[in-house]
């Protein structure tokens, strides 16, 4: 595999989704996440590009030694921040206007391990 190069460290995405919180103060806002594909960065390190600016993720690469656990990595990463934003009173959901409706289990399909 090839360096990535282009926009940031993303070269390919492989996730691009949305979703919206809501701070305790009713305050609103985007989530936009992006994942890019994994890539030789090292002779035995990989990386895997993450962008999400709302869950302080800006052009960050989660560094691994392989191609599968940077992606896992990166995911759970997004998992904990959001599980993290929902104990401190954080609100998340699928709609702008919407209820606190986002399953965080569901989506990643790991339990309360963290």
């Amino acid at each position: 595999m090839e360096k990535a190069t282009g926009r940031g460290p993303i070269n390919t995405i492989v996730v691009s989704d949305k979703i919206f919180g809501k701070l305790p103060d009713g305050s609103a806002f985007d989530i936009d996440i992006e994942i890019g594909a994994p890539y030789l960065f090292g002779p035995d390190e990989w990386v895997c590009p993450l962008h999400a600016p709302a869950l302080k993720y800006s052009n960050k690469l989660i560094h691994a030694g392989s191609a599968l656990q940077a992606m896992c990595l990166a995911i759970a990463s997004v998992r904990m921040s959001l599980a993290y934003f929902r104990e401190d009173g954080g609100k998340l959901s699928f709609e702008a206007d919407g209820d606190d409706d986002f399953d965080i289990k569901a989506t990643f399909g790991l339990s309360d391990l963290f």
